[in-house]
């Protein structure tokens, strides 16, 4: 951590956004610890909106600038699609999804319904079909509530009553049950600072 980074982290949110653009941060700060004040921004208790719009901002930046790292590891996009999910700009939580979907091979099932999911925005960049596609083929891999939630509102929105019963059937049996599954996994940043169960999006 360098003496930039101990200034930054002596001081509270607020003034952090109010003092420093996101592209000044991003430039002096490391990759993990611009990766971990998004991370804090993100998830701040206030549920501060403004806060969470620096976060998904900053992520943006270190993007751009450290583009060796952020390209080793498919996650980091949807790190940032979640940011921009939870802060309502749909077509670019679509696009960083769409990125991590190009760099993983295979796409595991977490990363399929991140895709999947952007069809239940107000003005879809997917048709019902590839939701129900990449839904289905997530499920094929690993049965998961999300996933089953999911390809239920896709059959309700295609009228298909027969299908939706036989999700809704499964919904209600796994409504509520421990599930142990691979989803809303976000990247490992540094060791000391990794929450229990490691970092996990809230968006899943």
């Amino acid at each position: 951590m360098n003496k930039f980074s101990d200034f930054i982290y002596g001081m509270d949110f607020h003034t952090i956004t109010k003092k420093y653009t996101p592209k000044k941060l991003a430039e002096n700060l490391s990759f993990d610890d611009g990766r971990i004040l998004a991370y804090k921004l993100l998830l701040n208790k206030e549920l501060d909106d403004e806060l969470r719009e620096y976060a998904a901002e900053l992520l943006d930046k270190l993007r751009f600038i450290y583009v060796k790292e952020w390209s080793a590891d498919w996650k980091n996009d949807v790190f940032l699609g979640d940011a921009f999910l939870l802060t309502r700009k749909y077509d670019e939580e679509y696009a960083a999804y769409k990125r991590a979907y190009e760099k993983a091979s295979p796409a595991p099932p977490s990363l399929l319904l991140c895709l999947a999911s952007c069809y239940g925005t107000l003005n879809p960049p997917i048709t019902a079909d590839e939701a129900e596609k990449l839904t289905l083929k997530a499920l094929e891999k690993e049965l998961s509530l999300r996933g089953v939630v999911i390809i239920r509102g896709i059959y309700k929105s295609k009228n298909d009553q027969n299908k939706f019963d036989y999700w809704d059937r499964i919904y209600q049996e796994l409504k509520g049950k421990e599930q142990h599954t691979s989803e809303g996994v976000w990247p490992n940043m540094l060791p000391k600072d990794v929450p229990p169960g490691g970092y996990t999006s809230p968006c899943s």
